[in-house]
């Protein structure tokens, strides 16, 4: 782990291997190196270079990226894409003004949810049923067994 080796870099301060630690995951996640900051030293850089897998390895990483793919063109065509797009600037906005206020709607809902269980009212295979046959699904598929595009380019 980067916090377990970075801990035992003699003469830093807890403040340091955090540093280290931030910098390491941001590598990590981007995987396009690091983005500013001063070089990491010693065993800290290290572990920053050793805890980042590599990319996944053949068949699983193509099915990985259709599935990424398929389910990205699924999200734009999908009816609720337009309304969290609407609604995200707004709650992030009250988000950072009132966190607890909204984190105790959200709480609220998710029990007024499961208290209520509405998915016991619609039969599932109703629901497949409607799904298998809409002209969405069919579109959802068809990406899925497209040849990916982007073969051979770096990823953004």
């Amino acid at each position: 782990m980067i916090e377990a080796r970075a801990a035992h870099v003699p003469g830093m301060t807890p403040q340091e291997r955090l540093a280290i630690s931030r910098r390491a995951i941001l590598k990590c996640m981007t995987q396009s190196g690091r983005e500013g900051g001063e070089p990491l030293q010693g065993d800290a850089a290290e572990s920053a270079g050793e805890s980042c897998s590599p990319r996944r390895p053949g068949s699983l990483s193509r099915l990985w990226r259709a599935l990424r793919r398929t389910t990205a063109v699924w999200w734009r065509n999908h009816p609720a894409h337009l309304a969290v797009e609407v609604a995200q600037p707004v709650l992030g906005q009250y988000a950072r003004s009132h966190p607890l206020t909204l984190l105790g709607v959200a709480a609220a809902l998710g029990a007024m949810v499961m208290l209520a269980r509405p998915w016991r009212l619609i039969p599932v295979t109703g629901l497949l049923m409607t799904a298998l046959k809409s002209k969405a699904f069919t579109h959802f598929m068809a990406s899925a067994l497209m040849p990916d595009q982007n073969r051979g380019r770096r990823p953004h």
